[in-house]
C-alpha cells in the first residue's frame, strides 16, 4: 500500500466539517459589493439545464489572496495547493456574536482558547466561527457601523 493511501484512509476515519454555504441572491454580502445575479440560459425543457452566475470574488466562503491585502502578494494562483492544507483551530464565538453584534475577537480570547485547547502551533489555520447565516436569520447586521 502506497504512503498516500494510507494517508488517505487514515483522512477517510477523522471527523470533517464543511465550512461552505451555498450562495443565493439574498446571501449576506459587504454592503459595497453587488449582490450575485443568476439567470438560467438552457433548462431542462431544453434537455439540460445551465445557470449564468454574476458574483464578485469576495463574496461568501472564500480565499483572499495576500495581493488583496498586501502591496506585491501573491495571488491566488501563485499559491502551491499544498500551502493551502495546514492544520487547522476553529474559535468559536457564535455565542458572542449574537449576544453582541459588535463583539471583536481579542488577543485574552485566543489565550483562553489556548488554555482549553492547548498552544496554537505555528502555521496553524486558525479559524473564527460566528455562525455568521445563523446570525443575519436573527436579524444582526452584516456590517456593523462604526
Amino acid at each position: 500500500m502506497t504512503d498516500l493511501l494510507k494517508i488517505y484512509q487514515e483522512l477517510q476515519e477523522k471527523k470533517w466539517v464543511n465550512l461552505s454555504h451555498q450562495i443565493r441572491e439574498d446571501s449576506p454580502h459587504f454592503p459595497a459589493l453587488p449582490a450575485l445575479e443568476k439567470k438560467d440560459i438552457f433548462t431542462l425543457k431544453d434537455g439540460f439545464h445551465v445557470q449564468q452566475f454574476s458574483v464578485v470574488g469576495q463574496y461568501g466562503t472564500h480565499i483572499d489572496a495576500p495581493i488583496h491585502f498586501v502591496e506585491g502578494g501573491r495571488w491566488l494562483g501563485e499559491i502551491e495547493l499544498k500551502d493551502l492544507f495546514l492544520p487547522v483551530v476553529v474559535i468559536d464565538k457564535s455565542k458572542e456574536v449574537t449576544e453582541n453584534p459588535d463583539f471583536i475577537l481579542g488577543k485574552q480570547d485566543i489565550l483562553d482558547f489556548e488554555a482549553e485547547h492547548g498552544q496554537i502551533e505555528p502555521g496553524t489555520f486558525c479559524c473564527l466561527s460566528i455562525r455568521l447565516v445563523q446570525a443575519l436569520a436573527k436579524s444582526i447586521s452584516y456590517a456593523q457601523s462604526g
